[in-house]
């Protein structure tokens, strides 16, 4: 079988993976409702990341949480007294960091109807 999505056939399985996002030693038990690649920024280079990401499943609240926390990163590394011409990078692969989705790079939806 083959598809143009790797991931076309994963709504057909009969599975219920949980979130696997561990906050402070504590680990969320909701059902995983998006696959994401977590750009890992200034720690890319360690050697159990994938391409310098994390990938993860999680469920809808801690996707919120993700996605905050990829805002956080690139106004933590493009301040507003940034000059707007100068490209922001990862301190360790240096990969261009101008939004959001170069930091949370991948959501792919398990649940039809998920957006």
């Amino acid at each position: 079988m083959t598809s143009a999505d790797p991931f076309a056939s994963i709504a057909d399985l009969d599975f219920h993976p949980q979130c696997q996002r561990v906050w402070c030693g504590n680990r969320c038990d909701a059902p995983a409702a998006a696959w994401i690649l977590f750009h890992s920024v200034g720690r890319c280079n360690h050697p159990s990341m994938d391409n310098g990401r994390i990938s993860l499943l999680v469920c809808a609240d801690c996707l919120l949480e993700y996605d905050k926390r990829a805002g956080t990163v690139v106004r933590e590394m493009k301040p507003p007294w940034y000059r707007r011409d100068k490209r922001a990078k990862c301190p360790s692969c240096s990969k261009r960091i101008d939004s959001d989705r170069d930091v949370l790079e991948v959501i792919y939806p398990l649940q039809e109807g998920f957006k």
